[in-house]
């Protein structure tokens, strides 16, 4: 289950989720916007409301462990196939490298979840171009799933 703005919002309640059900079948979901030079923001509500805290400072949060996936859009890419923000990504991977990250935003084809596989990153969000470059992506050795009439993915970026 993907938890979006109550990660943010209701981090006691959430932690209660993940206690329950278990860090595996939870994935905080942070939607952020990525300026050069700055911490990313956190975004709420369909992108409506900013949060004033980072990323870093809204995963600060959770107790050390608690957590295990994460899945983190960079909203200023979103749905532009731009690439995805790679420096977001390492700086995420460095700064919690025991969390699964899951790319979102940006990401254009094989060649970027390969990119992204490279830095560590777990998993990433497309929209419908990947399905077009199935073939592609299985060539670097990703898995992708046959072509199918929904118009975003979720692949996995690691073989």
């Amino acid at each position: 289950m993907v938890i979006g703005s109550a990660a943010l919002e209701c981090p006691d309640e959430v932690a209660a989720w993940i206690a329950h059900f278990g860090a595996q079948r939870l994935c905080l979901a942070f939607d952020v916007r990525a300026r050069a030079g700055a911490d990313p923001r956190v975004h709420t509500h369909g992108w409506r409301q900013a949060s004033g805290l980072s990323v870093w400072e809204a995963l600060g949060r959770y107790r050390g462990g608690s957590i295990r996936h994460v899945l983190c859009t960079d909203i200023g890419r979103d749905g532009a196939l731009t690439g995805p923000n790679l420096d977001l990504y390492r700086t995420a991977l460095a700064r919690f490298p025991d969390l699964a990250w899951q790319a979102s935003g940006g990401v254009r084809d094989a060649a970027d979840l390969a990119e992204l596989a490279l830095i560590g990153v777990a998993a990433a969000v497309s929209v419908g171009h990947c399905w077009n470059n199935a073939s592609a992506m299985r060539s670097y050795g990703h898995s992708c799933p046959p072509h199918h009439p929904v118009p975003s993915t979720y692949a996995t970026a690691r073989s």
